[in-house]
Formats: structure tokens, C-alpha cells, sequence
């Protein structure tokens, strides 16, 4: 009978361990690459980003498919993508658990260039200029463009227009050099002008003053520039026209270019003609590293005001997944070279341009689905706007493991 018992005590210590044997599921197989991966998105018409992420949660490879390709086929269990097991750079992927997930973007979601800031040169002709000097050809005045990757030589027209050209040919050693008048302090910039007059650049009581000096010796005529305004700092006289061509610097950085001809207004003090000029050309360059909102103006420099690159926008609910994130933080980077919109993951949603190494960036959706981009270099900000964010739903595909490319 002791034997019995001992004997029914354990066969009951060991059932609960023959059940939960039999409990215990199987081990997941692991895949051979290409793993088919099975997802449903939000209904949106639009691009899928679908995201490899390893177990660490690091993403190791972005997909990208297209309807109508192989790249994508949809049945009745969903959208079904293939994946080779290789990271972005093409390498074999490690064995191990991996995950799944990404974005569908509508088609309505897109970046809408608006406009560039800060830099006239890029803006009205196409030039990304770094930094502008006066040059002067035989038959005209103009400008010598440095930009990132070569020099650009541009000529100014009498209306205003500006006119790639050669650059002008360097003056014969043997030729004779007139002589500029003694008007006390050497001036800071001068220019042989028509009729053997001279223009010049002189500090009058503390005030830039651009002068022409007639051949006898007195003042024809004057220009003064107001304080607030840049100040000249080079001239060069118009060879064929009666203008001059200006480049002037202000405190901030800024250097703007100018052309001035003389109209018919005339303005007279102290028996002198001091202003008789109109604009016909005007570029500005203002150094912009420090750009930014300023409320809701943007300024060249924001100094400490703070600048978010990120925003935070509602996404298309995905019904058959029902209690997942219902918003979505957009960041703003550089992706060397151009600019995208990301997830939080990494993942590239929307891409800004294609070129570029924007430095800086300010993103504000004022509450809204559509953003308004800023993004800098430096030397220009260009602004983008880009509408329908709200139209952007996530979708999970789950995780599955990958077998070890040497099996």
C-alpha cells in the first residue's frame, strides 16, 4: 500500500509537467531569404515606406514598393512584399528576429517649392553665389559670382538685365593709367567716369558719400547713403552709360550690388545735385546661418529663439489595427546630399530636394495638416509648403526570424 501511494504521488507531480509539455508550441522556423512579408495599410492612395528593423529596433533596410511591379502583390490576406535579407549597402543581414512596420503617404503629400530667401543672386538668376566683386569689360560694368563650384562672370545691361559672359581680358602692362584727382584723404574706392570725371568713394563727417569729381577739379555731383543702409564700399562707372555700379556692405553681413543712372528728377542742396539717381539693378547676399522665425516673420538671424525641425501630425486611422499611434512626429534632415521629411524610425516619407547640404531647419504646422519648411545652408533659406500631412497612415507587419545566409 506505501508503495502505491508513493507511486500515485508521483504520477500527479508529474502530470502537470506532461501537460505543460504538451502545451509548450513549437519553435519558430526560421526563413530563408527572400522572406515574404504580409501587411494591410490604411485605405490611401499613395507610396508605401515599409522599414526592416533588427531586434535592437535599428532599421537595416527601407523598401519601397510599386504597384503594378513584381515589387508588390496584393491577394486576399493583404499586400505581400518579398524581402531578400540584405541591408541597405547589399551585405547579408545576420540570423535573428526582425520586425516589420511603415507608412503609406498619399499621393497629395508633396514638397511645393515657394520661394528662396536671403540670397538675390539664386533667387532672380539662378546663381548660388557665395560672394560678389566689380569687374569691368571695355563696353560695359558687371559682376565677378563666386559660387561653391566655379566663378560665374556676368555683365549688367543698361535696363537692368544681367548677362553671363567671359571674363573681361586683363589690362595691357603698357597701357597708360589716368590719373585720379587730390581731393585730401585717399578715397576708399574710385572709377575713371565719361567726360575725364572720377567717381569716388569718401567718409564725409562720418557718412559714406559717393562723389564725381569733374575734370576741373569740383564736385559734380554727390551721392549720400543713409546710415541704415548698407554702405558703398566699391564703384565702378558705366563706360557707354551714364550709371554707376555699386557693391556695399552692411554690419550684419549683407552685400548688395547696385546699379544707378541718373534720371530726370533732380534733387538740389546747397547749389549741389545730390540725388538724381533711380535703381536699375539691385542684388542683396546676407549670411544666414542663424536663420529662423521670428514670430511669424523670418529673419536672416533668430539669435537664441528657439527652432523645432520636427512636427507632430494626425495620421489616418488604420481600422484593422485598431490602438495604434494616431499621430506621427515628422523631422526635418539632411540626407547629403538634399533633405527629407522622417519618421521617428528613420524612415524617409517625403522627399524635400535632391540637393544640397541644408544645415539648419525650421518646421511649423501652426496646428495643421499642411507645414510650412524652412531649410539653410548658410548662404540661402528656401521655403517649402507641403499640404495634406493628415493623409499618412501606419501599418505593422509583425516581426518573423531569418535564417543564417550560411544555412
Amino acid at each position: 500500500m506505501a508503495l502505491l501511494r508513493i507511486a500515485l504521488a508521483l504520477a500527479l507531480l508529474a502530470a502537470p509537467f506532461a501537460l505543460a509539455q504538451e502545451e509548450t508550441p513549437p519553435p519558430e522556423p526560421a526563413s530563408k531569404p527572400p522572406i515574404a512579408i504580409t501587411f494591410t495599410p490604411p485605405d490611401i492612395d499613395g507610396s508605401i515606406v515599409l522599414g526592416i528593423f533588427d531586434s535592437a529596433g535599428k532599421l537595416v533596410r527601407t523598401l519601397r514598393p510599386q504597384s503594378d511591379t513584381p515589387d508588390l502583390k496584393i491577394d486576399t490576406n493583404g499586400y505581400i512584399v518579398q524581402w531578400d535579407g540584405r541591408d541597405e549597402h547589399g551585405a547579408p543581414c545576420p540570423a535573428g528576429r526582425y520586425s516589420a512596420r511603415g507608412y503609406i503617404v498619399s499621393d497629395d503629400v508633396s514638397a511645393e517649392g515657394e520661394a528662396f530667401h536671403f540670397n538675390d543672386w539664386l533667387a532672380q538668376d539662378g546663381i548660388p553665389a557665395t560672394s560678389v566683386k566689380l569687374c569691368q569689360w571695355p563696353d560695359a560694368v558687371g559682376v565677378e559670382i563666386q559660387t561653391a563650384a566655379k566663378t560665374v562672370f556676368a555683365k549688367i545691361n543698361p535696363d537692368g538685365s544681367l548677362a553671363e559672359s567671359a571674363p573681361p581680358a586683363p589690362v595691357a602692362a603698357a597701357s597708360p593709367s589716368p590719373t585720379p584727382p587730390q581731393v585730401g584723404a585717399p578715397p576708399l574706392s574710385e572709377s575713371p567716369g565719361r567726360d575725364g570725371s572720377w567717381w569716388l568713394i569718401a567718409e564725409n563727417a562720418g557718412q559714406r558719400v559717393v562723389v564725381q569729381i569733374a575734370k576741373d577739379g569740383s564736385t559734380a555731383r554727390e551721392l549720400r547713403i543713409a546710415s541704415d543702409e548698407p554702405q558703398p564700399v566699391e564703384v565702378l562707372a558705366a563706360p557707354t552709360d551714364d550709371a554707376i555700379l555699386l557693391r556695399e556692405t552692411g554690419a550684419d553681413g549683407i552685400v548688395r550690388v547696385r546699379m544707378l543712372r541718373r534720371s530726370g528728377a533732380k534733387e538740389e542742396k546747397a547749389g549741389k545735385v545730390v540725388a538724381d539717381w533711380e535703381v536699375v539693378f539691385e542684388r542683396t547676399l546676407q549670411p544666414c546661418k542663424n536663420f529662423g522665425l521670428a514670430g511669424d516673420k523670418l529673419v536672416a538671424d533668430a539669435g537664441q529663439a528657439a527652432q523645432g525641425d520636427t512636427a507632430t501630425v494626425s495620421l489616418v486611422e488604420n481600422t484593422l489595427q485598431p490602438g495604434k499611434p494616431q499621430t506621427l512626429r515628422l523631422q526635418a534632415v539632411a540626407t547629403h546630399p538634399g533633405s527629407a521629411l522622417v519618421s521617428p524610425e528613420g524612415l524617409r516619407l517625403l522627399e524635400i530636394s535632391g540637393e544640397g547640404e541644408w544645415t539648419r531647419f525650421t518646421l511649423n504646422t501652426n496646428g495643421g495638416n499642411t507645414a510650412r519648411l524652412y531649410q539653410g545652408d548658410g548662404l540661402v533659406v528656401e521655403e517649402f509648403t507641403i499640404p495634406h500631412l493628415d493623409e499618412i497612415g501606419a501599418f505593422d507587419a509583425g516581426s518573423f526570424l531569418l535564417e543564417s545566409a550560411a544555412q
